[in-house]
C-alpha cells in the first residue's frame, strides 16, 4: 500500500498546532482579526486538502481492489486453461498407453509401468498446479479483504479531521462574529488586554523561563498561573518570600491598567489533607491562598479593592491529571485572572 508519509506527518503536524490554538477561550484582539481570518481560511484550505488526499487515496485503494479482481480474472483463466492442459496431456497419455498396447508381448510388462508412470506424472502435475493456485487465490482474497479494511478505516479517519476542522472553522466564524460587534470601546479594552498581557510576560520573564509562573492570554481574559513551588510550603497557606518580588512585579502592572476586574483563584491537586492539619480539605487550603495572593496585592492602596475577588476550586479544577507528582505539582496553583470590561454576550461566551 501506497502511504503518503510526509503528507500525513505535515497535516498531523498542522493539525497539533491549529488545535492548541483553537482552545474555546483563545484570545485574539482586533489588532489581531485578520489573523483569524486567516487562521479560519487556513483551516479551510486544509480542510479542502484532506478531502482531496482522502479522495485520491480511496481511488488509489479501488484501483489495486480493480486489479485484484483482474488478477483473480486471469488466474481463473490460467485455472481454466491449465485444466484444457490436463485434459490434453491425459490425451496424449492415454495415445502413448495405446501405443504400448499395441507393442509386442515383450513388452506388454515395461508398457504396463509405463503406464502407470504417465499416470502419476499426470497426477502430480495437476496437484502442484492446483496447489499453487489455491495459495494464490488465498493471498489475493486476504490482499482484497485488506485493502477493503484500510478504506474503511480511511474514510473513518477522514470523517473525524474533517468534523473537527468544521468545527474549527465554526467557533472561529464565531468569534469574528462577535469581534464585529464589539464596540469601539470594548475592542480599545481588548486592545490593552494585550498590551497588558506583552507586559507581564516581559516584565515576568525570568520566572516564565524558570517555569515557575505562565501567562495565558484567552480569548477573554489573561490568567497568570503561579505554581505552588515559590509561593507555598506543603499544607500552608503563609507566602513564601521570593515569590513577592513576582507578585510587585505583577502588581505594578495591574496599576497600569485600572479599569480591568481580578480575580485570585486557589487550587490544589488530589491529595487529601492529613488529620489534625490546620485545614480542613483541600477547599479551604485553596480558598485561604488564594487570599493570602489577594491579601498582599491589596496591601498596595493604589489597586482599588472593589474590582478584585478570591474563591478557592480544591482539586476540582486541575490543569492536567493528577497521575504524576509533576502534574500534580502543575495543578497545585494560584490563578490571578484578568479580565476587561466586555459584556458577556461579546465576548463569545
Amino acid at each position: 500500500m501506497y502511504v503518503n508519509k510526509g503528507l500525513i506527518v505535515s497535516f498531523a503536524f498542522i493539525l497539533a498546532a491549529v488545535g492548541s490554538s483553537l482552545h474555546a477561550d483563545i484570545f485574539y484582539t482586533p489588532g489581531e482579526y485578520r489573523t483569524v481570518v486567516n487562521d479560519r481560511d487556513a483551516l479551510q484550505i486544509e480542510l479542502d486538502l484532506l478531502k482531496n488526499q482522502s479522495r485520491n487515496e480511496k481511488r488509489d485503494y479501488e484501483s489495486k481492489i480493480s486489479a485484484l479482481n483482474a488478477k483473480i480474472d486471469s488466474l481463473n483463466a490460467q485455472l481454466s486453461d491449465l485444466d484444457k492442459r490436463r485434459l490434453e496431456d491425459n490425451g496424449r497419455a492415454q495415445e502413448q498407453i495405446r501405443a504400448l498396447e499395441a507393442r509386442s508381448g515383450i513388452l506388454e510388462k515395461n508398457s504396463g509401468e509405463r503406464e502407470q508412470q504417465l499416470i502419476e506424472e499426470n497426477k502430480k502435475q495437476k496437484a502442484f498446479y492446483e496447489g499453487e493456485i489455491a495459495k494464490l487465490q488465498k493471498q489475493l482474497a486476504d490482499d482484497q479483504d485488506a485493502n477493503r479494511k484500510k478504506i474503511e478505516a480511511l474514510t473513518v479517519q477522514f470523517d473525524i479531521k474533517r468534523s473537527g476542522l468544521e468545527a474549527q472553522i465554526a467557533q472561529l466564524t464565531d468569534q469574528l462574529a462577535a469581534l464585529k460587534k464589539l464596540s469601539d470601546t470594548q475592542k480599545a479594552d481588548l486592545d490593552r488586554l494585550s498590551k497588558q498581557a506583552n507586559d507581564l510576560e516581559s516584565q515576568l520573564d525570568s520566572e516564565i523561563k524558570n517555569g515557575d509562573i505562565r501567562i495565558k492570554r484567552m480569548f477573554n481574559k489573561i490568567i497568570i498561573n503561579i505554581n505552588d513551588r515559590i509561593s507555598f510550603d506543603s499544607g500552608s497557606s503563609v507566602l513564601k518570600p521570593n515569590v513577592k518580588p513576582a507578585l510587585d512585579k505583577i502588581t505594578t502592572i495591574l496599576k497600569n491598567y485600572p479599569n480591568n476586574r481580578i480575580s485570585v483563584e486557589g487550587h490544589t491537586d488530589n491529595v487529601p489533607l492529613g488529620r489534625g492539619g490546620q485545614f480542613r480539605d483541600n477547599w479551604q487550603l485553596s480558598s485561604e491562598r488564594a487570599l493570602s495572593v489577594l491579601g498582599y496585592l491589596l496591601t498596595d492602596k493604589k489597586l482599588d479593592a472593589t474590582r478584585f475577588s478570591a474563591a478557592g476550586f480544591g482539586e476540582y479544577q486541575p490543569q492536567v491529571p493528577n497521575d504524576t507528582p509533576e502534574n500534580r505539582s502543575a495543578n497545585r496553583r494560584v490563578d490571578i485572572v484578568v479580565v476587561p470590561n466586555i459584556p458577556a454576550a461579546a465576548q463569545g461566551n
